[in-house]
């Protein structure tokens, strides 16, 4: 059996988190807290104030619901920024209907660098995941995050990418080889393996729902 994924470092790790709406409500109350990674003086000169003012917009935009932050509809990604800092943040996201992973809700640690949007964030998935791009530790392999990250793009969009590889494997840049000959196996021959360890784990380590994760993060709204 897989070990259970490692969290992140505590550096990496956000503190409390509440909901998207909640956190700008606090901001344009004045009580939004976290100093400089705020980012929301004008004026703002420094790199980590920059990505900060992007951070807000695209927070604004998903408390909005403004569907051209996400590359589709954002469904079945739900965001919980830090109440301290806005370059941290936990996310929730569903398995996609018709994936193995269905039914399921996997926890995602978020941290955004300095030089947003310039860099991509870092993504971890902090839910253990039967996945041939995600590594024991909740790495994950996905082009976005890495080369093919475009200041153009958001941290939402990102995460629905995430979600979509859910769905998606990429067999060719796995990060666990067993994984990704057994979802070949999978898609080539019907071979049910994969499909149902896949499944079975999603069972025993997302099953939580979304209210129960809120409540243990203590971000209910």
């Amino acid at each position: 059996m897989t070990a259970p994924v490692a969290r992140l470092a505590k550096s990496l790790q956000p503190q409390k988190v509440v909901d998207v709406s909640t956190r700008i409500a606090a901001i344009d109350s004045g009580a939004g807290g976290g100093g400089a990674h705020d980012g929301v003086a004008e004026g703002a000169g420094d790199a980590s104030g920059a990505a900060s003012k992007r951070i807000l917009k695209e927070l604004r935009a998903v408390a909005a619901g403004d569907s051209n932050v996400w590359l589709h509809s954002g469904e079945g990604v739900h965001i919980f920024p830090s109440e301290s800092d806005l370059t941290s943040w936990r996310v929730l996201v569903e398995g996609p209907p018709g994936s193995p992973f269905e039914g399921g809700r996997f926890a995602l640690d978020v941290k955004i660098p300095d030089d947003y949007p310039f860099k991509p964030p870092v993504v971890r998935f902090e839910t253990p995941v039967y996945h041939c791009n995600v590594s024991d530790s909740g790495g994950i392999c996905l082009d976005v995050l890495k080369e093919s990250w475009s200041a153009a793009l958001s941290v939402p969009k990102a995460l629905e990418a995430v979600r979509s590889l859910l769905a998606q494997p990429d067999t060719d840049n796995a990060l666990r080889q067993w994984i990704a000959e057994l979802t070949l196996a999978h898609t080539k021959h019907g071979d049910p393996r994969y499909a149902e360890e896949a499944a079975r784990r999603t069972r025993e380590h997302a099953g939580r729902t979304v209210a129960e994760w809120t409540k243990e993060w203590g971000a209910a709204a």
